[in-house]
Formats: C-alpha cells, structure tokens, sequence
C-alpha cells in the first residue's frame, strides 16, 4: 500500500523561519514535544485516534528529517569550529548524532504504525505502543540535551554570519523537493 499523504505538511516545511534560525529550531522542539505528548496518547488509549496519528506522522514524516539534518550538516559543525578543544562539547555532540541516526532507523517504523491506525480506525496493539512510547521517550531525552545544553551554547558562540548561513541552509532545506 503507497504511504498516506499528508495534507498541509509541504506547507509547513516551506513556511518562513524566524530571522533567528536558533529560534525555529527551538519551535521545532516545542513541536516535537507536541508530537511526543500525541504518541503517548495514543499509546495509552484504547480507542482509535486518527486525528492525533494523522498530526504525529506529518512532523515525524515531513519536519524530522529535515531538522536532524539541520542539526548533524550545518549546527554541530558549527559548534564545533567554534570550540574545537571542548571534548564535552564534542562528545555530547557525537551523542546527540548518534541519537539521531537511532531515531532515522526507528521513523519508518513508528510511521508504519500512525498508517495503520489512520488507515484502519484502530488503536495501536501493545507492541505498537510499546514501539510509540520509545520513540517519545528517546526523543524527549534527546530534546532535554538540545534544549538545555545545545542550544544555549550555540546562542553564546555564533555570530551573525553564522546565524545567516544557518538559516539559509534550513530554508533551502525546507523548500526543496521531499523526495529529493
């Protein structure tokens, strides 16, 4: 069966970013967390919630990817020339990449599970929501590094120039073709 699209979620990719990339990425957290609280919700119910696996598969399919990406291609290299001899730094870093290649090998996954229950009206089995639940906590421990660490260095290391190129590369990456 091809995959469900997701209506609006071309959209939101696309739309503007602040003149602050550091602040999109921090909505993208406070949408992650968003998304963390649905899959948890729907882990934990009985009855069938099309429209809460419907919102999860849109970021997880259409705003994930692009913002790992943000973070693994442009903002931890970034971070990295800025303190090239912090070790903590860059083995929190490595971490939080290695993170990130975890949540790529789990998405389809947890993607293939919101299809279910969007396409048969059903709630997740106890495997599935055993499955939704990992995703959501291993993503809320990797958002407490970023939010907590990541993000407040980075907010003291780059300079306009970097915020510019950053931002750039996350709008280029927003606009382009998601099948490319």
């Amino acid at each position: 069966m091809p995959p469900i699209p997701d209506i609006g979620a071309r959209a939101a990719l696309a739309a503007a970013l602040p003149d602050n990339p550091l602040e999109g990425l921090t909505n993208e957290h406070m949408h992650l967390r968003e998304v963390c609280a649905h899959l948890d919700a729907l882990a934990a119910s009985s009855r069938a919630q099309p429209v809460l696996a419907l919102a999860a598969r849109a970021f997880i399919r259409g705003v994930l990817p692009a913002h790992a990406r943000d973070e693994d291609e442009d903002l931890f290299p970034l971070l990295r020339r800025c303190a090239p001899d912090d070790r903590d730094l860059h083995g929190t870093l490595d971490r939080l990449s290695r993170d990130h290649r975890e949540i790529a090998t789990t998405r389809p996954g947890v993607i293939a599970i919101l299809e279910r229950i969007i396409t048969d009206n059903a709630a997740p089995t106890p495997a599935e929501a055993a499955r939704l639940t990992a995703f959501a906590d291993l993503e809320r421990r990797h958002l407490l590094v970023e939010n907590a660490v990541i993000l407040p260095l980075a907010r003291g290391y780059l300079k306009a120039r970097d915020l510019k190129r950053l931002r750039q590369r996350m709008q280029a990456r927003r606009s382009a073709d998601p099948g490319e």
